[in-house]
């Protein structure tokens, strides 16, 4: 089995930082925005609503991914990123560029990644 390389780690690495400390600060001034324009503004409850709704779906998503970002980085860190728990082969590079946060290769049984359970010592994130 080939592994990456600890050049392509070190990307990775910071690639993966970098987006973690992107995430964390779109999560935090969305919420900062929010607070804002709750006290600021007197719109109508209809509008209020709908925003509302908008805002806390993109929270949702920038959560996941910033969980899904520290995963990766946890992987790293147990010398497993990059590597298939499935098929237990080194995901392509294409793959981990399109993707840093991947779990598994595409040729990999396809059981879809937002149904991959986790180990339990991932669920402390």
């Amino acid at each position: 089995m080939k592994t990456l390389s600890s050049k392509d780690l070190s990307y990775f690495k910071v690639k993966l930082e970098e987006m973690e400390r992107e995430l964390i600060y779109e999560i935090s001034n969305r919420i900062s925005k929010y607070k804002k324009e709750k006290s600021s503004e007197e719109l109508e409850n209809i509008s209020n609503s709908l925003n509302d709704e908008v805002l806390m779906e993109e929270q949702r998503k920038s959560q996941k991914m910033l969980k899904e970002v520290q995963l990766a980085l946890i992987r790293m860190q147990n010398g497993v990123y990059g590597i298939c728990p499935k098929t237990k082969k080194t995901i392509s590079l294409k793959r981990l560029i399109a993707n840093p946060t991947a779990i598994c290769n595409i040729e990999a049984p396809q059981k879809p990644e937002k149904n991959f359970t986790y180990p339990r010592y991932f669920n402390n994130i």
